[in-house]
């Protein structure tokens, strides 16, 4: 009924139906089928997506010309209630049709860490509206995937992060989330207009997480062949920001002694102004990359030039400066001469 829809999925509990079904005696003509039933405490389970649906109750039908239904089908997703609609989705390229399931209900950050396993998610906490929607493409239709889409405004997640990517739990800013069900834990995230991420999360294979990221708009970056790789367009950062976010990256990535082995690098990442040290430093380069197992990060201009090592254990930052004229907002064309190289800072 379901052109095999729910082919790797397994089902548990109570389904209580009737079946209506008309067979035409003349040849060439299909049965007209019509089943009308209701679902008590049933589980709905995809091991290799790794998705649960938990008591799940509520009225279901099948018609031959519509397919598969359901109105107001409550239940649990991630331990959330949740409240949802079934029904048929739109023709695949290979012309088969996906089933559509639709539902809403509070989903905490957490979950979705859980879920895609993925350290960047503990930046975020608390939980928030979110309506998700899943298209089923039928078993042998290659044409398309099955795919997940998340929406929510995030009234209710707190989100820690420099400007202008943070937020306080009641303000709204927009987030759409795209998984890819065939090939788990590939996706796109879009947030607030401000960012964009192209992933691959390596879920379920062993092999390690790569992900394009793009700061400062909605342009969708390519995914790199490995690592995660940071580019955009910022008109203002401040250092401290940034290093404090760091440092919660290592709290959420794992064991604190080789959290941050995650091959992370910034390339094209194009900044107006740097806040550092008190001052503003106009178009500075700036690279950050995993070091000797801790978060490096580098700037280059001819006002201040070095690096700011954030080891993993929480020891104090490591400042090793080549050189720094102050004010760091001077004439760039007379910085004061390059001098000998300063002393590292612990």
């Amino acid at each position: 009924m379901t052109g095999g829809a729910f082919e790797s999925w397994d089902a548990e509990g109570g389904y209580r139906a009737g079946l209506k079904m008309a067979i035409p005696l003349k040849a060439g003509l299909d049965p007209d089928i019509a089943v009308d039933g209701s679902l008590a405490a049933t589980v709905l389970g995809n091991e290799g997506l790794g998705l649960r649906f938990d008591d799940l109750n509520g009225d279901m039908r099948y018609r031959s010309a519509e397919g598969l239904t359901a109105r107001q089908l409550k239940g649990k997703l991630w331990g959330s209630q949740l409240e949802a609609e079934i029904g048929p989705g739109n023709t695949t390229p290979g012309g088969s049709t996906p089933l559509l399931i639709q539902a809403e209900g509070e989903v905490a950050v957490s979950s979705l860490h859980d879920w895609l396993n993925y350290p960047a998610f503990g930046l975020a906490e608390g939980q928030a509206l979110v309506e998700a929607t899943m298209a089923i493409v039928p078993a042998g239709d290659d044409s398309a995937h099955s795919n997940l889409r998340l929406y929510s405004d995030l009234v209710g997640v707190r989100m820690p992060l420099p400007e202008p990517f943070g937020k306080e739990a009641g303000q709204a800013r927009t987030a759409v989330l795209n998984i890819d069900l065939a090939e788990v834990g590939q996706g796109q995230v879009r947030y607030a207009g401000v960012a964009a991420g192209n992933f691959d999360l390596a879920t379920g294979t062993g092999g390690e997480p790569r992900a394009g990221i793009w700061l400062g708009g909605i342009t969708m970056p390519d995914l790199p062949t490995s690592g995660i790789v940071v580019g955009g367009e910022l008109a203002s950062v401040k250092l401290y920001q940034w290093l404090d976010t760091l440092q919660q990256f290592n709290t959420f990535a794992g064991d604190a002694a080789t959290a941050p082995t995650a091959d992370l690098r910034v390339a094209n990442l194009d900044i107006e102004q740097l806040e550092a040290f008190g001052e503003a430093v106009a178009r500075p380069t700036i690279d950050i990359a995993v070091v000797d197992e801790q978060w490096q990060v580098a700037v280059q201009h001819p006002r201040i030039q070095g690096t700011i090592g954030l080891p993993a254990d929480g020891s104090p930052f490591a400042i090793n400066l080549a050189h720094l004229h102050m004010p760091l907002s001077g004439d760039d064309s007379d910085p004061g001469g390059e001098g000998e190289g300063l002393v590292s800072l612990d």
